[in-house]
């Protein structure tokens, strides 16, 4: 096992065939107690595998989802370039381009639009990501879970500013808040 700061300097992406025999018995279990749905929320830049999420839900049986977005938040380590150089727009289309063509050639298409996002108030690539997310969620109908925080430690009421402030910009695109999840409300 790697010290998380290690793995964050020199990643190493797990063995699939070592994922599948290590957590395809859990899997397996919570199916046969009656669960029929996964959600792998990892994010995008965070070890999102769309096949090796198609592999699990076909031996395991279950239905897995995973998702589209970009993660802004941990103050920033995990954004990869284009999130920066990409207007809203054109970020909404690679993610729509997800929806539709499924992604990096699996044909595992997104369950969801996923972010993370931290600040308060919220910063540029944070506001660009969430209308990047309305144009998605208008045009796919996918909803956006968003990963907000970890502030309540920090300061009390920060968290739920963060979560307010995502609400407005969301609502002034079009998107409606049944269709938002603030996802580590802390």
């Amino acid at each position: 096992m790697r010290p998380h700061a290690e793995q964050l300097a020199t990643p190493l992406p797990p063995d699939p065939d070592d994922v599948v025999e290590v957590v395809l018995p859990y899997l397996q279990r919570i199916r046969q107690l009656g669960c029929r749905t996964l959600v792998d929320c990892t994010a995008t830049t965070l070890g999102r595998d769309p096949a090796l999420i198609r592999r699990l839900s076909e031996a395991s049986g279950l239905h897995m989802l995973t998702v589209t977005g970009a993660y802004v938040a941990a103050g920033g380590r995990f954004i990869p370039p284009y999130v920066l150089d990409e207007t809203h727009a054109q970020l909404a289309a690679r993610w729509i381009g997800e929806w539709n063509d499924g992604i990096d050639g699996t044909g595992v298409r997104p369950g969801l639009i996923k972010l993370g996002v931290e600040n308060d108030p919220l910063g540029e690539t944070e506001r660009k990501v969430l209308r990047a997310a309305a144009l998605t969620h208008l045009r796919t109908g996918l909803v956006i879970a968003v990963h907000t925080g970890p502030w309540a430690e920090v300061e009390p009421g920060r968290n739920a500013r963060c979560a307010f402030a995502q609400l407005d910009l969301l609502q002034a695109d079009g998107v409606e808040p049944a269709a938002w999840i603030w996802v580590h409300a802390q």
